[in-house]
């Protein structure tokens, strides 16, 4: 699942119950162009690419590839992984055809059913999936839900599209049978909703632009903004909000001084995010306060995920690990590159994988 679960709380610690990763590379393939985060089950990571329109199946320990499945269209948001059922979503080829949402058998990479996208729509957010029901965000903000198995439409909500946004970058987050959404570029608006009718509960605007994706816990959903770009006024000024679950209300909100593009990860009662001023923060996730800020080297496009104590996030061509309490280094990875490390680590069986914006895939043992 994308960031671990479908409360997107970026904990992998049921994925690697002992063993973490200790910052020793042990394999590493290059393909061409970006891949997307990745996700493990059992011995087989998978991933998607953006140009070559493809999604792969690598073996773990070796990374050599098991199958490859090319779809209709570039894949720029992350495959998830569901009761043996790969999902992964294209943007048509940027548009020229319909978008197309994939199951994949993960065993032989052979196309189980096809949800065709109407009206040219693209997508580029990771689908959601929870008790058999998959629910996923397009372009033009159409919020849509299918049976898992079939891919059979059981319902679709339009959130108020205009044609002058893209809106579909914030993969939903699901908690006792609502799905939380934030709405894009234009809108500026958080959505709770039933996950069986499709019926809004709760419309929160909160003036800010959304890139990311929300996570709940804690009876908070978490949202991280863009700030934006509008004619001729860019506007810096990003913040991290915590909403209550139930009414929408902001709880709290933490300013920074230039965007937020990662979904924020949460251990309990601490919240951790990356910002384009390079830091990684930590906050305490009640209240919003300060517990500590870490320092990479580039600004920090990769969302960070959290294994038993430690938190790992990337910047430009390093992948750290980091104390969760103190926020003390406890290793670095340079993989000798500059180049922009923006898909999320995933930790699974003491490994850690991740690929670049150049097509580079690494395993960290």
């Amino acid at each position: 699942m994308f960031r671990a679960n479908a409360q997107h709380t970026g904990v992998y610690d049921q994925y690697s119950p002992t063993n973490t990763p200790l910052g020793v590379l042990k394999w590493k393939n290059q393909y061409h162009n970006s891949t997307t985060s990745p996700v493990v089950v059992g011995n087989t990571v998978f991933f998607g690419k953006r140009q070559d329109h493809n999604v792969y199946a690598l073996d773990t320990e070796t990374g050599s590839e098991k199958w490859n499945y090319t779809t209709n269209g570039n894949i720029n948001t992350p495959v998830v992984v569901y009761h043996g059922i790969l999902y992964a979503g294209t943007d048509g080829d940027y548009g020229k055809e319909n978008a197309r949402l994939y199951a994949l058998n993960i065993t032989s990479g052979e196309s189980i059913w096809q949800y065709v996208i109407e009206e040219k729509d693209m997508v580029h957010a990771a689908p959601t999936i929870s008790n058999n029901i998959l629910f996923i965000i397009t372009d033009k903000r159409y919020l849509i839900a299918l049976d898992a198995k079939t891919g059979l439409l059981k319902w679709r909500n339009s959130l108020d599209y205009d044609s002058y946004s893209r809106g579909g970058s914030s993969s939903p987050a699901i908690e006792n049978n609502i799905v939380y959404v934030g709405e894009g570029v234009q809108n500026k608006s958080v959505h709770a909703l039933n996950s069986d009718t499709g019926d809004v509960i709760w419309k929160t605007d909160t003036g800010q632009h959304f890139l990311s994706s929300p996570a709940i816990a804690n009876g908070l959903v978490y949202v991280s903004s863009h700030g934006y770009e509008q004619g001729n006024i860019t506007n810096m000024s990003s913040c991290l909000m915590a909403l209550d679950m139930k009414t929408g209300s902001i709880q709290w909100t933490y300013q920074t001084n230039k965007w937020i593009d990662t979904t924020p990860a949460v251990l309990k009662d601490m919240i951790f995010f990356g910002c384009d001023d390079t830091y990684l923060y930590a906050l305490d996730a009640y209240t919003g306060a300060l517990k500590w800020k870490f320092k990479g080297e580039h600004g920090i496009c990769s969302s960070p995920s959290i294994l038993h104590d430690r938190v790992y996030f990337c910047d430009a061509g390093k992948v750290y690990a980091l104390d969760t309490q103190t926020g003390e280094k406890i290793w670095e990875y340079d993989t000798s590159f500059i180049d922009s490390i923006c898909s999320s680590p995933v930790i699974a069986n003491g490994t850690l994988y991740v690929g670049d914006t150049m097509g580079r895939f690494y395993a960290i043992g």
